[in-house]
């Protein structure tokens, strides 16, 4: 497509959109990374990710995408307020200066409270007349009562829900009268969207459903009332959530030799269908912008290395996305989605906000910027240069360690996603290491006790990025065989010659129904 025209396709999306946009945003709890973007992606038998792929076919793919928290529960403060775990106020007012290097940053110090209640994008969004409703696994209240579901429901709605899609207020540990029940949350958010519709109101929905994270989800499908149970009480008739039976799921996961994991992204990958089908029987596709997130790596779950940071995200808005644009390849994080929605949105954003929006880049009116990611966990700290450079600093009872990792040639990420070569000590490594170095000092210093910046950007705090080191010398190959560029299944043009994606170097998975 020329210039000119491109242009005139950029214009004409933006005019087609004459409202705020409705938003899903669609967060499954601990499912592995199936595509090729990620560090070392998860094998797929097939059929698992239909609806996912299809957002992903028809949207933007982010493949270079990372969480700020490698928990539940930090992953979810990231997406809820747009800032960084360790500037919440729980973790700030349970932090003890005389024995701890840095803010905690795990699942029992990451919930909101008090004041960052009113910072959330749901609050933000209900205040200007959204339809916010929440559907699956809070894990963001102090309390965790399973007996208690009205209290439940009233700290998700003090955080800016007006409409409960089906609440699991925490991880479903020891003994409980139910277990997952995805047909609720779909049968309640579903109909939650037809009211919205009906009552022309813009709505967001954000759904985090329980699976694949544990208890046992093909024991929970087994159950013969599970159906009928939730943790409001039980139900006297099942739900209408326009998933298949119990019993079918069970015997496609049967006939395919399906685990747990596998079984529980199936199922999650039925309930975002048949959200996106009830999108459109309410003629909104159009005008509603869904966005697909992991909340945390899987490969190394609950630490900072690539395994633990990296995660898939992908988004479409079929009235405003630039149709044209297949992928992004900048760094983002969990942090941009606040910023993001309330752009689209025009909600004016909290001036603290620790991501930026990435709203314009998908509209191909702007573009994300170059900046360096913070992943935390617990008191350790991780950060990626925008070169692709990792400076990873461990806070352990025998002192700090800082270790420098370089992903484009480290043996270990590109075997399995989990680096493992420290540069630290090489001459060569020695500006870049002191660039990232001067980031995490910032980072630290305005994440610590006494904050002294209300907004975390830490980009100036780095002197001029020094290009990356040269990679180890290897022998040439003395020959090289041709590789034939692959079609891509949006249009038939070659992937390699027309998407930035294609060139990452990682295998090109067709993009085909």
């Amino acid at each position: 497509m020329s210039t000119f025209l491109h242009a005139i396709a950029v214009v004409a999306l933006a005019l087609a959109v004459q409202a705020r946009p409705n938003v899903i945003l669609f967060m499954p709890d601990d499912m592995n990374f199936y595509w090729p973007e990620a560090p070392a992606a998860t094998n797929n038998p097939g059929g698992l990710t239909t609806n996912f792929d299809q957002v992903r076919n028809d949207g933007i793919v982010f493949t270079s995408a990372y969480t700020a928290g490698v928990m539940c529960a930090p992953a979810r403060f990231n997406l809820m307020t747009g800032r960084y775990c360790s500037r919440s106020e729980h973790a700030n007012t349970r932090a003890n200066s005389n024995t701890d290097t840095r803010i905690t940053v795990t699942v029992p110090r990451c919930k909101i409270t008090g004041g960052d209640n009113a910072r959330t994008v749901a609050s933000l969004l209900s205040a200007q007349g959204y339809r916010t409703i929440f559907s699956g696994k809070w894990h963001l209240d102090t309390s965790s009562d399973w007996n208690d579901y009205p209290g439940s429901w009233a700290d998700v709605a003090a955080a800016g829900f007006t409409h409960d899609g089906g609440t699991y207020i925490s991880n479903m540990n020891g003994v409980l009268s139910f277990s997952h029940n995805m047909e609720w949350n779909v049968a309640l958010t579903r109909g939650h969207i037809q009211d919205a519709v009906a009552a022309n109101e813009e709505f967001f929905v954000y759904f985090a459903g329980t699976m694949p994270h544990s208890p046992s989800v093909s024991d929970s499908l087994a159950v013969v009332d599970g159906i009928l149970q939730t943790p409001a009480g039980p139900l006297q008739t099942a739900p209408v959530s326009g998933l298949p039976s119990r019993t079918d799921i069970l015997n496609f996961a049967t006939a395919n030799g399906l685990n747990d994991q596998q079984l529980g992204t199936y199922v999650t990958d039925l309930a975002l269908g048949a959200l996106l089908t009830e999108v459109e029987d309410q003629g909104a596709t159009a005008n509603t912008m869904v966005i697909c997130l992991m909340d945390h790596g899987m490969l190394d779950k609950s630490d900072i290395t690539e395994g633990g940071t990296r995660i898939a995200m992908f988004a479409k808005y079929p009235g405003a996305f630039d149709p044209n644009l297949y992928a992004i390849t900048a760094h983002v994080t969990n942090l941009d989605i606040a910023a993001t929605i309330l752009e689209a949105a025009a909600v004016t954003a909290p001036t603290d906000l620790d991501g930026e929006s990435w709203y314009q880049a998908a509209q191909g009116t702007g573009s994300v910027s170059t900046r360096y990611i913070v992943s935390e966990d617990e008191q350790n700290r991780a950060v990626v240069s925008p070169t692709g450079i990792k400076v990873v600093n461990r806070v352990t009872a025998g002192g700090d360690t800082t270790t420098l990792y370089d992903l484009a040639t480290d043996p270990g990420f590109v075997a399995d996603g989990k680096e493992t070569t420290d540069r630290s000590g090489e001459a060569g490594y020695a500006t870049v290491l002191a660039e990232l170095n001067a980031v995490l000092a910032c980072h630290d210093a305005n994440t610590g006790f006494t904050p002294a910046n209300p907004q975390l950007d830490c980009t100036a705090a780095a002197p001029s990025p020094a290009p990356p080191p040269p990679a180890p010398t290897t022998p040439a190959p003395t020959t090289a065989a041709p590789v034939a560029a692959p079609v891509c299944c949006r249009g038939g043009e070659p992937l390699a010659a027309t998407r930035p994606y294609c060139n990452s170097g990682r295998p090109m998975a067709q993009f085909c129904p």
